[in-house]
C-alpha cells in the first residue's frame, strides 16, 4: 500500500520537510498478482499489503558527490511504512542536518537486513484468508539468498546495492540524476513508500502459506 509522499526541502544546505499520504492497490509497484485475483488451489506466489506492519530501519542517509565522497546524515531509527506518520518520522531523520554545495549523483541510504512484515485482510478468490498470522521476522540477506538472487559484498561492488558484512545494505540509487546544491538550492524530493506487495504468499493445496516478506519500494523524485 503506497503510504506516504515524504517532502524534503533543500535549502541553503540545510533540510526541511512536509508529508501527506497516497493509498495504492494490493500488489503495489513491482507487478505482483494480488492474492485475490487467484485460487488457493493455483500453484502461485501472489502478495497482499503488509498493512499492518512494515518495520525497516536505517543507520544512517547518504549523498554521493561526484567525486565519489558521500555525506552522511542521521543516526539508527526505525520506521514502520505501513503507517502515515512515516513521513514525520522519516523527515525528522534528516532535518536540519547540513549538506555541502557540490554536485551529487546518488543516495546512499544503509538499511539494516532484519525487516518486520505483518499483513492480513486479503483473500484467494476461493475465499481462502491470507495473513501473516502477526509480526514476521526476516532478514533480506536470507530472503535474497533463497531466491538465488545474493546481495554482492560492498568490499568487491561498492558502487552496488551491497551487503556491508555487519548487518546492513548500503543501496546506491540514481533515480533523481545529477543535482547540484548551492547557497540559493530550493528542491524538493519525494520520497514514495509503497508496502503493497510487503507479505508475499504461496497459494496452493487450498491454502495461501505466507512465504517470505516482498518488498518495500521507495521511488524518489524532485518536484521542483
Amino acid at each position: 500500500m503506497r503510504k506516504n509522499f515524504l517532502h524534503f526541502l533543500i535549502f541553503i544546505f540545510v533540510f526541511c520537510f512536509s508529508s501527506f499520504s497516497k493509498s495504492e492497490t494490493c500488489g503495489g509497484a513491482d507487478g505482483l498478482v494480488c492474492c485475490n485475483t487467484i485460487t488457493s488451489t493455483s500453484g502461485s506466489v501472489c502478495a497482499i499489503p503488509a498493512n499492518n506492519k512494515y518495520i525497516f530501519t536505517l543507520r544512517r542517509f547518504g549523498f554521493e558527490n561526484s567525486a565519489g565522497e558521500v555525506t552522511w546524515v542521521g543516526t539508527e531509527t526505525s520506521f514502520n511504512a505501513a503507517l502515515s506518520s512515516v513521513g514525520a518520522s522519516m523527515g525528522n531523520f534528516i532535518s536540519g542536518q547540513s549538506l555541502p554545495e557540490g554536485t551529487y549523483v546518488a543516495v546512499r541510504p544503509e538499511v539494516k537486513l532484519e525487516m518486520t512484515v505483518n499483513g492480513s485482510g486479503v483473500s484467494t478468490s476461493d475465499s481462502v484468508a491470507c495473513t501473516s498470522g502477526g509480526d514476521q521476522t526476516e532478514n533480506l540477506a536470507t530472503v535474497m539468498n533463497n531466491l538465488s538472487d545474493p546481495i554482492p559484498n560492498c568490499s568487491s561492488s561498492p558502487n552496488e546495492d551491497c551487503n556491508t558484512g555487519d548487518g546492513y545494505m548500503r543501496i546506491r540509487d540514481t533515480q533523481l540524476g545529477n543535482f547540484t546544491v548551492t547557497a540559493a538550492t530550493a528542491r524538493t524530493i519525494n520520497f514514495e513508500f509503497d508496502v503493497g506487495s510487503g507479505v508475499l504468499f504461496t497459494a496452493s493445496g487450498g491454502n495461501c502459506a505466507f512465504r517470505s516478506m516482498g518488498p518495500l519500494d521507495v521511488t524518489m523524485s524532485f518536484s521542483n
